[in-house]
């Protein structure tokens, strides 16, 4: 009887590991597909910037082979418009990549706190097994259960009325 209580006792605490090292494994996975979220928000942000230099290029060109000056007036400003738009659109990029990774960290954090309450939940069943278990075994045996005021044969104590 013993060693099946002590067997059940681990299998409910291995459970509990077993369970953490999922977790865990499943939080490292959420890692690293947040790190895999920030570079390609950082890549597309670079794509927006190189977009942008190529149309600054066609814009002065255009401007220049009209004869208009590229530096001043409406050229400058047009050149200025497309670059601040471009920072925009890029900075856009990058910020909901790092919320979306920030999202994936979190749900990592979450994976490993739930990981680690199994691991106790798997503890605190096996050590309740174990001593149920022996509870009911000194029952059966008969510990605490013969003489006097043990089993509920012992006289209540005089009451004395003064």
């Amino acid at each position: 009887m013993w060693f099946l209580l002590a067997a059940q006792a681990y299998s409910q605490a291995q459970e509990g590991r077993n369970q953490k090292m999922l977790s865990n494994a499943q939080a490292g996975v959420l890692d690293y597909q947040a790190q895999v979220e920030r570079q390609v928000a950082m890549r597309e942000a670079g794509v927006i910037r190189d977009a942008a230099r190529e149309t600054q290029g066609a814009a002065r060109t255009a401007y220049a082979a009209s004869g208009v000056k590229v530096d001043t007036g409406t050229a400058a400003m047009v050149d200025e418009k497309i670059i601040r738009e471009s920072e925009q659109d890029a900075f856009m990029a990058i910020l909901e990549g790092n919320r979306r990774a920030r999202g994936m960290n979190t749900a990592a954090s979450t994976e490993r706190i739930q990981g680690r309450q199994a691991q106790r939940a798997g503890y605190v069943n096996a050590a309740g097994t174990l001593l149920g278990g022996s509870w009911n075994y000194a029952k059966a045996s008969g510990w605490r259960s013969r003489g006097a005021g043990f089993s509920g044969t012992q006289a209540p104590a005089p009451v004395e009325s003064r």
